[in-house]
């Protein structure tokens, strides 16, 4: 009976040196998984928590007529002589992480050229996403956009054509939650890497106990900050 016990015990599991979890390769992956899961959940954690509204505009303009063919070229709009014409375009986007509703604005959005311009013609040359439906009005010195629902990443373009145009476009209104317009417009994927970007920078410091992972996802971060800048 004594030789069957001492067989069970030698036979039992109670000596882990085989084990997987006296592997520190095992210990060393483990905690990296770990690393991992933390610095994702503080994204999102992150992401969440820093709502924001805003709004960017941009401009592009290109003359009608080049500089070397004035006086050898005449454009005429409404049956007069107009010069210095060029194609404006305007594109206007919610480039926060929050709604913008038609209730938050308090006056209209305007885009205002300079003292000496007159707006032609203005229309919706293009939307993001398909269904959306701005509203817009003009007058000679500018292009009122009616109140209208903006979520995160929609946008439209504005296509104007302006005589004595000056190079001067200005975004004008008042937004709640929008204390001033953006002057560089970026685009959906590139404002997704920037808030990836963001808030993995704000993550990284809860998750200081992984020092050397915290710091190799930071320097990671801070480099797609340097290189790709403002758009």
């Amino acid at each position: 009976m004594s030789g069957a016990m001492t067989a069970l015990l030698a036979a039992s599991p109670s000596d882990t040196s085989g084990s997987v979890f006296a592997d520190p390769t095992f210990w060393a992956i483990a905690a990296v998984v770990v690393a991992i899961i933390a610095i994702a959940v503080s994204i999102v954690v992150a992401a969440r928590a820093r709502e924001r509204k805003a709004i960017a505009y941009g401009v592009t303009a290109t003359p009608l007529v080049h500089d070397l063919a004035y006086g050898q070229i005449e454009i005429t709009h409404a049956g007069r002589s107009v010069r210095d014409v060029y194609l404006v375009e305007i594109e206007i986007g919610n480039v926060g992480n929050t709604a913008i509703r038609a209730a938050d604005f308090e006056k209209l959005l305007m885009a205002r050229f300079g003292k000496a311009a007159e707006v032609l013609s203005a229309e919706i040359a293009a939307t993001q996403p398909s269904d959306l439906e701005p509203k817009i009005s003009y007058g000679a010195k500018g292009v009122a956009i009616l109140p209208l629902l903006l979520n995160p990443g929609d946008g439209f373009t504005i296509r104007t054509l302006v005589s004595r145009f000056d190079g001067e476009v200005d975004l004008t209104g008042r937004v709640a939650g929008v204390p001033e317009f953006q002057t560089e417009f970026v685009g959906a994927q590139e404002r997704l890497l920037r808030s990836l970007a963001e808030a993995t920078l704000s993550a990284s410091a809860a998750t200081m106990p992984f020092g050397g992972i915290s710091s190799l996802v930071e320097t990671w971060v801070r480099g797609i900050l340097r290189n790709r800048g403002p758009r």
